[in-house]
């Protein structure tokens, strides 16, 4: 008799957003867990997604019905850890506009790959700076998206709250829509380096709940582990978001 090779941990995020799925995709999920992942988690298949640098990371994908696992394996002591289950069900195709300093670049290329994930199923759209058309002027092509799209998330530093562009232009666009009501935009963000606490600009935005557990430790502060698992949630937290 065959045994699973892995024993299965639960997060409690992973606890949660399994008992959010319907009630008939459980046992389903249930089956990809212990019979399909507890046997083997990480030999390359379609199904597999990786979702981190240091490939310990993977996003299953079952097709049909649509499911999706994230999880973090570790191999040399057989465990799995599960992050969170969605069974994605999208119907309108939105944007959400990316508002960083370019000296944050860095932080933005580590969480692409994991957005790209969402961007995959046709359902969700990140744009940035980085898709603005070349030779057509700039501006107009940021204030496009920013009164189109569905929200913003927003990579929060010393230099992005220092940015005259960003303050001025890019947060008013977007927080003026939220308060008003306008096409019902949503505001996601993250503390990327640690900023001033007693900063006018942080506590407006503090007022908008952050993606991570602890809006005022920044992810420069998590050890490598930790900010791989901090990322992949945001990815996950922004696509639950936006399900229907």
């Amino acid at each position: 008799m065959d045994f699973p090779e892995y024993s299965i941990k639960y997060s409690k995020q992973a606890t949660q957003t399994k008992a959010d799925l319907p009630p008939e995709l459980l046992a389903i999920a249930d089956e990809i867990v212990n019979n399909n992942l507890a046997y083997d988690p990480v030999s390359p298949r379609e199904e597999l997604v990786p979702a981190s640098r240091d490939g310990k990371t993977f996003i299953y994908k079952h097709r049909k019905p649509h499911i999706e696992i994230t999880y973090e394996v570790d191999v040399p002591n057989k465990v799995i850890f599960l992050f969170h289950f969605v069974a994605p069900t999208f119907s309108v195709k939105k944007s959400l506009f990316i508002s960083y300093s370019h000296q944050d670049g860095e932080w933005l290329r580590q969480l692409r790959p994991l957005l790209s994930t969402l961007e995959q199923d046709g359902a969700i759209e990140f744009w940035d700076d980085g898709k603005i058309v070349k030779g057509e002027q700039w501006r107009p092509q940021i204030e496009k998206v920013l009164s189109g799209c569905a929200g913003g998330v927003l990579l929060v530093s010393p230099d992005f709250l220092g940015s005259p562009f960003i303050t001025d232009v890019e947060l008013p666009a977007l927080l003026s829509n939220v308060v008003k009501g306008a096409g019902k935009k949503k505001i996601f963000w993250v503390h990327l380096r640690r900023c001033d606490e007693n900063s006018e600009k942080l506590k407006g935005i503090m007022e908008y709940q952050s993606l991570l557990d602890n809006p005022l430790r920044p992810l420069s502060d998590y050890n490598d582990a930790d900010k791989v698992k901090a990322l992949s949630k945001i990815a996950g937290d922004i696509r639950a978001a936006f399900m229907h």
